[in-house]
């Protein structure tokens, strides 16, 4: 059995002739292992793009896909609103679908060439909103994957870089989160622009375009009532812009540390907000006045790149980070109660599943890992 690096797979003999009718199977990515069953019946091929599949000695023809991953850094990862039994990722050209109990990739959509930074689920869940590095913004069917709209130059290709001089890894659209309302987006790129666009089947027409960042947005998270959006970024400032009221679009209060922000998400009954960056410290903030409240040693070596929180008050959040690891807090005590490690490489996001009763992680190694949220923090 002969498994090829353009994806193709043959039976020969030992006098190298082909066997099976000279039959030929294709696999996508390059073939790079193959293991006999015991009674050589099957094979199983596996591929450079994390794809495993189950093959009839007698017919390469018919390879079953059995599993398959992602094979590059994953840079998102969102459940629909209130429905905890689907979630979506993303990394490189695509975005996948995958159930979590059985783990089963459900929908894969791919735009060649191009990496998907961020992604996000409309409250009624009828698209994928997602971020893309050639500056663009594409909305696809939840369950078909057709391509709904796409909102060109939502942002500058390429970044400005960090005044600090830190390496930028992403251009185009870095930050997507859509109001509660359904009715508009808002949207964050590495030029450093937060945008705010009222979008419907027909028509996405870009209602403002706030620049004070002078770094990349890292992470943007709308308030409950839709009133209220906050922006981090690399430059070291989250900024809280007003999307309603009689002076819309404006920045309301910004907070500055010398540090590279990396998320920002509202706590409990939206009185305070959690930061994390490359300071590796994770920093409650008073909503009012932006002064830190409280500042915790997220990690000892590393960065924390990503937080989530729970809905129920008083309640927990997760943190991970560049140490690989993720780690349950409960919020109120600001104590560390569980540490994960499976990841082989950074933790890039966490999420909370609507039920609250797993929580998502995924890295830059590709790993997608679902564990047991825990019920003894809150």
């Amino acid at each position: 059995i002969v498994g090829s690096g353009a994806g193709q797979l043959v039976c020969v003999s030992a006098a190298l002739e082909r066997l099976g009718a000279g039959r030929e199977g294709t696999v996508q990515g390059c073939v790079t292992s193959i293991a006999l069953d015991q009674l050589g019946e099957f094979f199983f091929a596996g591929t450079d793009q994390s794809n495993m599949y189950l093959v009839p000695v007698d017919a390469v023809d018919q390879a079953d896909l059995k599993g398959t991953a992602h094979y590059n850094q994953i840079n998102d990862v969102a459940f629909p609103a209130g429905y905890s039994e689907l979630f979506a990722t993303c990394g490189g050209a695509e975005i996948r679908v995958w159930h979590g109990r059985s783990t089963n990739e459900l929908m894969r959509v791919q735009v060649p060439n191009l990496e998907c930074n961020c992604l996000a689920f409309p409250r009624d869940g009828t698209a994928i909103l997602s971020g893309w590095s050639d500056g663009k913004i594409r909305s696809f069917g939840p369950q078909s994957g057709n391509l709904k709209y796409v909102i060109n130059e939502a942002h500058q290709l390429t970044g400005v870089g960090n005044s600090s001089g830190g390496v930028v890894p992403k251009n185009g659209v870095t930050s997507i989160c859509p109001t509660h309302d359904g009715k508009k987006l808002v949207s964050g790129g590495a030029d450093g622009k937060v945008r705010v666009w009222a979008v419907s089947k027909g028509q996405q027409v870009m209602l403002a375009s706030m620049q004070e960042h002078k770094g990349p947005i890292s992470s943007i998270v709308v308030n409950e009532d839709d009133s209220m959006c906050v922006s981090a970024s690399a430059d070291g400032s989250c900024i809280v812009w007003q999307l309603a009221g009689m002076m819309p679009y404006v920045r309301q209060s910004a907070l500055f540390a010398a540090n590279f922000f990396k998320a920002a998400v509202y706590g409990p009954q939206e009185s305070q907000l959690l930061t994390c960056g490359t300071d590796r410290k994770i920093t409650y903030w008073d909503v009012t006045n932006m002064q830190p409240i409280r500042i915790l040693d997220g990690s000892e070596t590393a960065e924390v790149n990503t937080l989530a929180i729970s809905a129920q008050d008083p309640g927990f959040f997760v943190s991970g980070g560049s140490d690989k690891k993720v780690v349950v807090w409960n919020y109120d005590e600001g104590s560390e109660y569980y540490e994960g490690s499976a990841h082989s490489g950074a933790v890039a996001k966490v999420v909370i599943a609507p039920d609250e009763k797993t929580i998502i992680s995924v890295g830059t190694e590709g790993a997608v890992c679902i564990w047991t949220a825990p019920t003894d923090v809150a």
